[in-house]
């Protein structure tokens, strides 16, 4: 896929994924949906003050690694695209929970696999996630995926 390329939800893009060496591949991903839950989504966990002042977004992909490498145990960074000045990170809770179990891909992600994630995206000030983003490791323009309002 292109750098810099656009695609509404639910539309695949072929990227890829290199955390080091020895974790390189290309996969097929999918982002489906992006929905904004609750901060009481979150009681469970002790937030910070600027978190407390955040809202909350899931975004629910599919991964297919269509590569030769293996991916297993790697975490899926998905971003999330508040403005034109603000993309934030993928926040992990170092738990899962019922809304959005999180979790990195299977220890043996290999040629062939396929996983379902969650990734939980906090957008500060109250603003909004508007669209998710896959960003490679190279720097190059990031895959976005625009959400539907």
């Amino acid at each position: 896929m292109r750098p810099g390329t656009k695609l509404k939800l639910g539309q695949p893009a072929v990227v890829r994924y290199t955390a080091n060496a020895a974790h390189d591949s290309l996969m097929k991903l999918t982002v489906d949906k992006l929905r904004q839950g609750k901060l009481k989504d979150l009681h469970a966990f002790q937030l910070s003050d600027s978190a407390k002042k955040s809202n909350v977004y899931y975004a629910w992909a599919r991964v297919k690694n269509t590569g030769d490498g293996d991916l297993g145990g790697q975490p899926l960074q998905l971003y999330g695209k508040v403005s034109h000045d603000l993309v934030v990170p993928p926040v992990i809770m170092g738990a899962t929970f019922k809304k959005c179990p999180y979790h990195p891909l299977p220890k043996k992600f290999t040629s062939g696999d396929s996983a379902s994630v969650c990734v939980l995206l906090l957008a500060p000030h109250h603003g909004n996630v508007k669209a998710v983003q896959w960003r490679p490791a190279d720097g190059s323009a990031p895959i976005t995926w625009t959400a539907r309002h």
